[in-house]
């Protein structure tokens, strides 16, 4: 492939500002100091996700079982049947970048959603 003079001057150009770019960009511990990038939950090793919270039992596992106790013990195929995937995915966003959680909010109404996430963070744990 044969350039010209002013397309390679345009392509040092370009890699030269990407390099500069890169190069000034924050580590990601610098951004999780800073609280800019928070721990995620959904998989996280088990050990340091509840040294993490402070407790044995993570918080997104009991706040998932007791919305099932609450309102979920009626329905059919409770961790059996499949909840709405994006649905699902947005409750894991919440979770990872939320402190505070409220199952009981009116988008995660479908409990087959709450199992659902619960099922993929039991799923994603490395251990």
């Amino acid at each position: 492939l044969n350039y010209s003079a002013s397309e390679n001057n345009e392509r040092n150009r370009v890699k030269s500002r990407l390099k500069k770019f890169i190069s000034r960009r924050p580590s990601l511990q610098t951004l999780q100091e800073k609280g800019l990038i928070k721990e995620q939950v959904f998989g996280c090793p088990l050990e340091i996700l509840c040294q993490r919270e402070g407790d044995t039992v993570p918080q997104i596992v009991k706040l998932c079982v007791a919305a099932v106790e609450k309102r979920g013990l009626d329905a059919d195929g409770i961790y059996r049947v499949s909840g709405n995937l994006s649905i699902i995915q947005k409750l894991r966003f919440a979770v990872d970048h939320e402190e505070k959680l409220n199952l009981d909010d009116s988008q995660w109404e479908d409990i087959h959603v709450v199992t659902g996430a619960l099922k993929m963070f039991f799923r994603e744990l490395p251990e």
